[in-house]
């Protein structure tokens, strides 16, 4: 009743789209969502008088659903592709489940920073952000990440390309090596890189 898309998905791959799609807007101020019987995504101006949304979806005084059902709106399963799925290493104590989806942000959807679980933004392409990973302060998962949606020249085909893999899921070790601990993962999830010295990881 309040979604687009999703067919074929269970109920927790649902829920993550879900997840997605809030995190997205409250973060960054992107919403993938469309007016009930309207085939195109809310208008930036339509958007904006959405933004009051967005503190009370993170602090939970509201919920996604809630904000749905009042504002006659559905949320775009249809436009997300299941890209990675990483989990913590199993020493670390405190551990994330993380799954990550792609897709192209709706037309006039500018985006803002929340200003409190994230605190800046800017449209880069991923090369550009692994340039300089200590002046984006991107992390060993990110870059990876990063560096496998670089790979992908433009949005359509990172889209292809993540529709076309079922993204295995990852879950780093850690090894000891001539240099010091390395962080290890996989060498089938489809990245090219799989493993750095620990303290080159954050």
């Amino acid at each position: 009743e309040f979604s687009d898309g999703g067919e074929g998905w269970n109920a927790e791959m649902r829920a993550l789209g879900a997840a997605a799609i809030r995190e997205a807007f409250e973060e960054s101020g992107i919403l993938f969502a469309r007016e009930a019987g309207c085939p195109v995504f809310v208008t930036s101006e339509r958007l904006a008088g959405l933004e009051h949304y967005r503190h009370p979806l993170e602090k939970g005084e509201i919920t996604l659903l809630e904000m749905l059902r009042k504002e006659r709106l559905r949320i775009a399963y249809d436009v997300l592709a299941h890209f990675a799925h990483w989990i913590t290493p199993d020493n670390m104590p405190k551990r994330f489940d993380t799954h990550f989806f792609v897709a192209a942000a709706p037309n006039g959807h500018a985006g803002s920073h929340d200003g409190r679980e994230s605190v800046d933004s800017i449209w880069i392409s991923p090369a550009e952000a692994i340039a300089d990973r200590k002046k984006w302060n991107v992390i060993f998962p990110t870059k990876l990440n990063l560096m496998k949606l670089a790979k992908s020249k433009s949005v359509a085909a990172a889209l292809a390309a993540a529709d076309a893999q079922k993204p295995l899921t990852v879950t780093p070790w850690v090894e000891q090596g001539e240099n010091g601990p390395i962080l290890k993962i996989r060498d089938d999830a489809g990245y090219e890189q799989t493993s750095t010295l620990l303290r080159e990881a954050t």
